[in-house]
């Protein structure tokens, strides 16, 4: 997503009242905030356009010799608007002057076919903001954006419109803010936020089909705009309170676990030198005490006393279980942390010509949990930076060029406790963790212990003109990546696999692997965009969006040579991206508008693509004992092992997707309300995903096809996905309500929804059922959502509105109710040789489906775990993602009160409640088959909880 500006335009005709054009007319835009002022003049066809207008209350003055000067006093725009006038001016005798309301010249936005939702400031500060234990962040006002479905993933919130979740793109300013290595939320950590939504003036969420412009992923384009400083001085000081008396327990805790949570901060924002320099600042803080239900699947007492000598010690660290006539054992275990961040912004009008902004933002957090069955301690520490320099220049009336700089840095360090001591440590290596199916693990993953640094360059130009009915639009971005360091510790932890906990009682791992050697890189990749796009208005009602896109992107590299070129890919060099949009009013007053388009748009390959090599030799030697003995697992035979690799095909190519999309939208006469219908599709091609060729680590060295190599991950890029959905959306306005409210059906279809990267330890999710046969893997996407309504806004209350005590109360709500994600049902053994990926049999009236109840899936009666289970190197034949699990009902509130404290200064009071029902909503359940826990759900979203906030403002 880049070269882009992401503010406001404003076009429009000048008419007289014959409804002639009026050539040469003069418009005057100013802002009454900054008192920034744009001049121009119609073209022969009286049209006017201005882009690039900050979000803010605008003046606009139109006049013509001989005509009434026509003012429309307030025009509010906001971030992302396009918005049109048809200004129709009156002979100067019958008046020297006419004011118009914004009111007045209030249309739906003929803007290009691009699909999404914009946020106003007091949508982003005022709407229930209290996003389970991450406290406030922009996630909130995201997933109220149609054809968004929340996945629940980790730094990975949400998927759109069929585009895979790690497909999303983020911006602060117009710049890229996104993390490099694997396309996560670069801000993720205690809030998961990327800048405090105090500092907001607004945010536009595009979904489908945006211009020429905005490129390099094909999921959402999540756009915020910072606050600058006007000519009045203005602050504010404001905590956000927690805590466990203000929530409820939720259904899976044995008790009310604590709570306490501090989100506190100020703003300050004014002008240095009046209509000419201006600053703004901003600080935040979050302070997190608190505790998460842990539930883990253990051994009972009876099953560790059974348990092979080899395997005591590790049994040992299982937990017994608490909770009757389960093999669940159901706890508290901290998570804290903390968060700081810290932004100032500048601005300096240098002439009525040129004008340019720099800000900083630096944001630091810190947690720490327990995770696994032996609740090892996790320590996260994040810290990014970004420092960026806008400069606009106007060299005409109808000229502007837009220079963007930005240098982003983001650091991860994650930390682990000891692992596990098994065997000989000199033979072995630390055993980092135990994986035993239908049980939870123990230890940590090495993939969990990271510590990296990202470094990325930015410089970017947009030139835009108006040439008649044409508005012209060309520029392009050039940004180095760097990325240094690497996953895990020097000394590479094992990982060691057990089929099931009978296999793991009698001391018969499954296989054991282990990595020797120092991943440490230095990777390096460019990326080169340009574009252009023409608005051409070839009608008054009609307008027509052209583009082209071309991403060079190349292939990363190591700075250093450490990773040979025989584990990289050739690389793509034609991605050109053509866009067409069209947006037609079908009547004069503008209060029906049809608009459509098609596009092409990629989606970059993360660094991890070829970063994942690192895990190769010479870097590292992967060795994997199929069915190893106790107590040396590796043992003498160490030397003999063949190593695994990771591999991208060399034949990859760059992902993208078409999208395509058709609505219609229609004010409703005599109210300031409008509802829209329409279709969005995207088709993906080339979509990556994991192959393992050389089969599982359980498969014995000689069984695999080159048995001369171990494991290996082929990292493909030839997957498809479809996806169609109908949207319907309704907005009303009025001075004292605001509401909006959308409805999305869709569907989602695919093979795989992601890819991975590992040797072993693979989701069975993310491989293939038949490696010779990617269509048995067609189904619904992991994040397909069927059904999705948002219901969200605002009331003043009525009563007394001028009573200092009695007044000023107001209402914001947010309704979310959501169909369920699907799942599917695994065998959960490894009869494949292959991660656990094979699935249950397909036999007709075996499972019971109760899909909104804890236990969603269950073996009918009659029915036994062996019937379902298929024989060994056979395939199940159930489908891929069959099974729902509950649905999401979810009802926010806010309530606040406004006091005048004295002329200028304000304190507000809210109240927020999160889910303030109450209601249970279940996560995805057990899916596999051989699991004491198959089919019921172990964790459930957060119950209500209750947010206390206090604000000053002057």
């Amino acid at each position: 997503m880049y070269a882009q500006s992401i503010s406001a335009s404003l076009s429009g005709i000048v008419l007289d009242s014959n409804q002639a054009a009026v050539e040469s007319a003069d418009v005057e835009v100013t802002n009454r905030d900054t008192g920034a002022l744009r001049r121009l003049t119609t073209s022969g066809r009286g049209l006017f356009r201005i882009p690039s207008l900050p979000a803010g209350d605008y003046r606009v003055a139109i006049s013509a010799p001989g005509f009434a000067r026509l003012v429309y006093e307030s025009l509010p725009l906001v971030v992302g608007q396009s918005r049109t006038l048809t200004a129709t001016l009156e002979p100067e005798a019958l008046r020297q002057e006419i004011t118009v309301s914004a009111e007045g010249a209030g249309q739906l936005e003929t803007g290009a076919g691009n699909v999404g939702q914009t946020f106003e400031p007091a949508e982003m500060n005022d709407l229930p903001n209290v996003s389970g234990g991450q406290g406030r962040n922009f996630h909130t006002q995201v997933l109220l954006t149609p054809a968004i479905a929340p996945t629940y993933q980790q730094h990975r919130p949400f998927a759109v419109g069929g585009a895979r979740s790690r497909n999303n793109s983020y911006q602060i300013d117009s710049n890229d803010y996104n993390e490099i290595e694997g396309g996560l939320l670069m801000g993720r950590g205690t809030s998961e936020q990327l800048v405090s939504v105090e500092a907001l003036a607004g945010m536009q969420v595009q979904t489908h089909n945006f211009k020429a412009e905005y490129g390099r992923n094909n999921g959402a384009i999540v756009s915020m705009v910072t606050k600058q400083g006007t000519n009045e001085w203005h602050g504010s000081a404001y905590e956000f309170l927690r805590n466990e008396a203000l929530s409820a327990r939720n259904t899976f805790d044995l008790a009310r676990p604590p709570l306490k949570t501090h989100q506190f901060g100020g703003t300050i924002g004014g002008p240095i030198r009046r209509d000419k320099t201006f600053v703004f600042g901003n600080y935040e803080a979050l302070v997190r005490r608190a505790a998460a239900v842990n539930t883990i699947q253990t051994l009972t007492p009876q099953q560790k006393l059974a348990a092979a000598p080899a395997v005591r010690p590790l049994a040992a660290l299982y937990p017994d279980p608490n909770l009757p006539g389960t093999n669940l054992f159901r706890s508290s275990v901290p998570q804290n942390g903390s968060l700081g961040t810290f932004l100032i912004r500048g601005d300096h009008t240098i002439s009525d010509r040129q004008r340019v902004f720099a800000r900083s933002l630096y944001l630091n957090t810190y947690t720490e949990t327990r995770a696994g069955a032996s609740l090892l301690q996790a320590h996260r520490d994040i810290g990014t930076q970004s420092h960026s320099v806008h400069h606009s220049w106007t060299p005409s009336a109808r000229s502007l060029n837009e220079a963007r700089f930005q240098f982003t840095r983001f650091k991860i360090d994650d930390t682990f406790d000891d692992p596990v001591q098994l065997g000989d440590p000199a033979v072995n290596g630390e055993v980092g963790a135990v994986a035993v199916g239908g049980l939870s693990s123990l230890g940590h993953f090495f993939f969990m212990a990271q510590k990296n640094f990202q470094n990325s360059f930015q410089a970017s130009n947009d030139f835009s003109i108006i040439l008649g009915r044409h508005a012209l639009k060309m520029g392009g971005v050039g940004r180095r990546q760097q990325l240094n360091g690497g996953r895990f510790n020097p000394t590479l932890t094992g990982q060691l696999r057990f089929i099931n906990a009978a296999e793991f009682l009698a001391g018969r791992p499954v296989s054991y692997s282990r990595n020797v050697g120092n991943p440490a890189v230095g990777l390096r990749s460019i990326e080169a965009h340009s574009y252009i796009q023409d608005d051409w208005q070839i009608h008054s009602r009609l307008t027509l969006h052209l583009g082209l896109r071309y991403e060079l992107n190349t292939v990363p590299v190591e700075v250093n040579g450490l990773i040979p070129d025989a584990f990289r890919f050739r690389g793509d060099h034609n991605n050109f991206a053509p866009r067409f949009g069209f947006a037609w009013r079908a009547d004069r007053e503008g209060r029906t508008v049809v608009r459509g388009g098609y596009g092409v748009y990629y989606n970059i390959l993360e660094l991890a693509f070829v970063g994942l090599t690192r895990f190769n030799p010479p870097l590292i030697q992967n060795l994997t004992a199929a069915r190893p003995v106790f107590p040396d697992l590796l043992g003498q035979a160490q030397a003999g092992i063949p190593g695994g690799l990771v591999l991208p095909d060399p034949n990859a190519r760059t992902p993208y997707a078409s999208h395509y999309n058709f609505r219609i939208e229609q004010q409703i006469p005599g109210s300031r309300s409008s509802v829209s219908l329409g279709y969005i599709g995207t088709t993906g091609i080339r979509l990556p995903y994991t192959t393992m060729p050389n089969g599982g680590d359980a498969m014995p060295q000689a069984q695999r096809p080159d048995p001369s190599v171990g494991v290996v991950s082929l990292l493909r890029t030839d997957a498809t996905s479809a996806y169609h959905a109908l949207e319907a959306v309704y907005a009303w306005r009025r001075s004292d309500l605001s509401l909006r409210g959308s409805y999305t059906f869709a569907k989602s279809l695919d093979q795989l929804s992601d890819y991975t990267s590992t040797n072993t330890g693979i989701a069975p999710a993310l491989l293939l059922l038949d490696e010779t046969n990617r269509g048995l893997n067609q189904g619904p996407s992991d994040h397909d959502m069927r059904h999705v309504v948002n219901l969200f806004g605002s009331y003043e209350l009525p009563w007394a509105r001028k009573n200092r005590w009695l007044g000023g109360w107001q209402v914001q709500s947010i309704v979310r109710l959501t169909s369920a994600l699907p799942f599917t049902v695994f065998s959960g053994t490894d009869n494949l040789n292959r991660a656990n990926a094979n699935r249950a049999l397909n036999v007709p009236g075996s499972l019971v489906r109760t899909p909104s109840q804890r236990q969603a899936l269950r073996l009918a009666d009659g029915t036994t775990t062996a019937q379902l289970i298929p024989a060994a190197g056979t395939l199940g034949d159930i489908g891929r993602n069959t099974e729902r699990g509950d649905r999401l009902a979810q009802v926010n509130v806010s309530v606040g009160k406004g006091f005048a404290l004295t002329e200028t200064w304000r304190a507000e009071f809210r109240a927020e409640a999160f889910n303030l029902l109450n209601s249970t909503n279940y996560q995805t359940p057990d899916g596999r088959l051989n699991s004491a826990t198959f089919g019921r759900a172990l964790t459930a979203l957060d119950s209500r909880q209750m947010q206390l906030a206090l604000k000053l403002t002057f």
